[in-house]
């Protein structure tokens, strides 16, 4: 083979390398801006809720639900005092509603007399988890976006046999209140500035949760990026609001670009302070709305 040959075959073998190196970035580019607004199976779309055993519609007053939805209220999670239920009566509420830890679920509902939102359904999904729920999503939309795909309503919801769940705890995604004292972790305020201005735990940085909505829904990954950017990512984040309803919201957005994140409550670190004979500055606010 002559150099002149050998020089033509080198080309040739580089810009086929070339070619394919671009293919194969311009494949990923493709598969990361598919995922822009749906995150992989963690924030699942409308065209994959078929492929799930269960589908959890966590809202108080639905009147339209996904064919074969069940119905649980999420303030079903929560006691008298609108404080999460401890974990055998948590485990036994899903268990009722015909779900077992072994199932697929996809969660989807909103509270509306709450002002919207996916925050019933983020608290729903950061609980399951928390009793060891593998396989579970939360659906990119409401039941009005499956409407608007002229998708198929009913209703009425589906009734499950009841089963035996039996709940496998993941602690680290519920904060104590000896961990956020320790200063060991990052601490993110996510109720509104008004709700800050009675007293925030010391430390906290605010990040409101509708600051990770736009428009009832959660925001792209580079405007939530940017959101975060005063986080490290190194360091586990605490969020919490009064009952941490509305801080699952951002838990779920930290967890969804890859921050560690736990869930907390105002309402735990007031009673905490209060029964060390704290001097405050705050009490407990007087009404302690279940959104919030």
């Amino acid at each position: 083979m002559t150099f002149r040959t050998r020089g033509f075959v080198a080309a040739l073998l580089l810009l086929v390398a070339v070619v394919a190196f671009f293919s194969i970035s311009g494949k990923l580019t493709d598969v990361s801006a598919d995922e822009g607004n749906g995150f992989g199976q963690i924030l699942v779309p409308l065209s994959d809720v078929k492929n799930y055993d269960v589908i959890l519609d966590i809202s108080p007053n639905a009147t339209q639900y996904i064919p074969g939805a069940i119905n649980l209220n999420y303030v079903e999670f929560f006691d008298q005092d609108k404080r999460l239920k401890p974990d055998s009566e948590l485990a036994r509420t899903l268990g009722d509603a015909g779900i077992t830890r072994n199932d697929s679920v996809v969660v989807y509902g909103e509270c509306l007399p709450c002002g919207g939102g996916p925050s019933a359904a983020t608290y729903t999904y950061w609980i399951m988890k928390y009793l060891g729920q593998e396989k579970i999503g939360l659906l990119n939309g409401e039941i009005s976006d499956w409407a608007a795909a002229k998708l198929p309503t009913e209703n009425m919801s589906t009734i499950r046999p009841k089963s035996d769940y039996k709940p496998m705890l993941r602690p680290e995604l519920l904060a104590t209140y000896d961990f956020v004292e320790s200063n060991q972790t990052q601490i993110v305020d996510a109720r509104t500035p008004q709700d800050r201005s009675v007293g925030s735990i010391p430390g906290s940085i605010n990040i409101p949760y509708d600051a990770v909505l736009e428009k009832d829904k959660l925001k792209d990954r580079n405007a939530l990026s940017l959101l975060f950017s005063g986080l490290n990512k190194d360091r586990s984040v605490v969020v919490y609001s009064a009952t941490g309803v509305k801080a699952s919201m951002v838990c779920f957005a930290l967890e969804l670009l890859g921050y560690k994140a736990s869930l907390y409550t105002w309402n735990d670190w007031l009673t905490h302070k209060n029964s060390e004979n704290t001097s405050l500055t705050v009490g407990l606010e007087r009404s302690q709305n279940i959104t919030r």
